[in-house]
């Protein structure tokens, strides 16, 4: 998806700086442009234990705060956007904490939540996390001040992130560019078969 918008904002000659993880792939770190600024990752095959996804969330939205204040501080300017695609609850604590000291007005931050709060856990964790949303999403409507739009790639999505918080959610469906395979033939007994091969990355053909 990073490559989608870095060959759409070349096409529009829109200037693009794109921020990622220090341990982010050498070849991608030592793309023009990209900046490997991120020192934390999240953990997405978590602890059952609930005390975890606190700390997990604590111990991010601090870090990840530090790190866009330390890279922002001397380049922001006004009339910039920030953009981030794929949007958690630890992001959401981060970036309420990082705009709530940020002075610039006219800037827009635009956010993508792709996941539900139950995404890959269930029971009591998922209602903690549900409950966890909430909070960052009212921190993150105080310290807004008109600065951002919080999206969803689906109806459904939209729809509960809108219950959850303060702010409307808009649906932004995923940018999907589809490449039909080269003289395919219709199956002649005419079924058709579907492939699902998970989560859209580019390395595996399809994003």
């Amino acid at each position: 998806m990073n490559l989608g918008f870095r060959e759409s904002c070349r096409q529009r000659g829109i200037e693009l700086r794109c921020l990622v993880n220090k341990q982010a792939e050498p070849e991608v770190r030592a793309t023009p442009g990209i900046d490997a600024v991120f020192r934390d990752n999240l953990v997405y095959d978590q602890s059952d234990d609930a005390l975890f996804l606190l700390g997990m969330n604590y111990h991010f939205s601090k870090s990840f705060a530090d790190d866009l204040e330390t890279v922002m501080a001397d380049t922001l300017q006004p009339g910039d956007i920030v953009l981030m695609h794929t949007a958690g609850s630890a992001h959401l604590f981060g970036l309420a904490q990082w705009l709530d000291g940020l002075a610039l007005d006219d800037i827009r931050v635009s956010l993508v939540l792709r996941f539900p709060p139950n995404f890959r856990i269930s029971g009591e964790k998922a209602e903690l996390n549900a409950a966890i949303y909430r909070y960052a999403l009212s921190l993150l409507a105080r310290s807004a001040r008109g600065r951002v739009r919080l999206c969803a790639d689906s109806d459904a999505l939209a729809e509960r992130f809108s219950e959850l918080g303060q702010m409307p959610v808009a649906v932004a469906p995923l940018p999907i560019t589809y490449f039909p395979p080269a003289g395919a033939d219709r199956p002649s007994n005419g079924t058709m078969t579907f492939l699902y091969a998970g989560e859209a990355r580019e390395e595996k053909g399809f994003h």
